[in-house]
């Protein structure tokens, strides 16, 4: 090979020898180096991303101490309002202070030992209790009784009312008069809560 003498061309040669270098040298280390990084940027921006959203969720609950007193509080009313073995003869107490306040006659009250109904899905130590109640009524004071089991300081729901007519006399004009001329059965349940929640 000749020697290049002129200036300018090997200016020129050398400028496109380092050229060629960064080139290889780009293709070789430099494009996987690009790569990595550009795929350490986007696992930042997911960090980031998750970072973001668990710091949203400790916004949204900002004293945990506070809402887990809330929710004690909320379980301590939930068990006044509940039935339990001690609570039951109030419980009944209650149910005959309002009959005799509507001149309703129970026949009886009591408890139901098995559940009548598929057992729903309760939370852990809630259990339904289940109570029978006979009535000799009227309708209208029917419908006044109920209102007046929905005002009860403990939780019932109504499970099942059967209403039946009977004729107490022969004569319809004093069965009017005395008015409680049906039958009631109520199959209504409460809750029942574990002390031990």
């Amino acid at each position: 090979m000749e020697i290049i003498k002129d200036k300018t061309t090997k200016v020129a040669v050398n400028i496109g020898i380092y050229i060629a270098i960064l080139i290889v040298f780009h293709l070789s280390v430099g494009r996987p180096i690009f790569k990595l990084v550009d795929k350490e940027k986007s696992r930042c921006e997911d960090f980031q991303k998750s970072l973001l959203a668990k710091e949203e969720l400790i916004k949204a609950i900002p004293n945990p101490n506070k809402e887990i007193r809330e929710i004690k509080g909320k379980i301590k009313e939930l068990e006044k309002k509940s039935i339990s073995q001690e609570k039951l003869p109030k419980i009944i107490q209650q149910l005959t202070k309002e009959s005799s306040r509507l001149n309703i006659e129970i026949v009886s009250i009591r408890p139901v030992k098995e559940s009548p109904f598929k057992e729903e899905n309760l939370p852990k130590g809630v259990k339904k209790v289940y109570l029978e109640i006979t009535l000799k009524t009227s309708y209208i004071n029917l419908g006044n009784y109920l209102k007046a089991i929905e005002k009860l300081p403990i939780i019932f729901t109504i499970e099942s009312l059967v209403v039946k007519r009977f004729e107490e006399t022969k004569n319809k004009d004093i069965s009017r008069e005395v008015g409680n001329n049906l039958i009631a059965s109520l199959l209504i349940s409460g809750y029942k809560i574990e002390s031990n929640l």
